[in-house]
């Protein structure tokens, strides 16, 4: 005669009581009884924020929005060729050839969005 296989229901039921058991353990059987038949609690409502006022100053205007640039691999290229540059001058002459070139192409990218 094979066992029956529990469904969801029992395996749920199953994991339930093994959790109870290792709760009672750890906590003592009255602390787990109320920490899993206890109701969630739920977080007090925030009192409303007071707003903050800005004085204004006599002939004073407010700032204009300022353009900001379009993000750029520049920076990185920049660094990137600088950092081969000065590894070229322990390792090899072709490692600084390709540092000085990604130095002009990154100063170059970065100099050419200025415009």
């Amino acid at each position: 005669m094979a066992a029956e296989t529990p469904g969801f229901g029992g395996l749920f039921s199953k994991g339930v009581r093994l959790l109870s058991k290792i709760l009672a353990g750890l906590l003592g059987l009255r602390a787990a009884t109320e920490a899993l038949t206890a109701e969630p609690v739920r977080a007090a409502p925030e009192p409303p924020r007071p707003q903050i006022r800005v004085p204004t100053h006599p002939g004073w205007e407010k700032a204009m929005p300022e353009e900001l640039p379009k993000p750029t691999y520049a920076p990185a290229t920049l660094a990137l060729g600088i950092t081969l540059a000065g590894a070229g001058m322990v390792t090899s002459y072709w490692v600084s050839v390709a540092g000085f070139v990604l130095i002009i192409l990154g100063l170059a990218a970065w100099i050419g969005q200025l415009k």
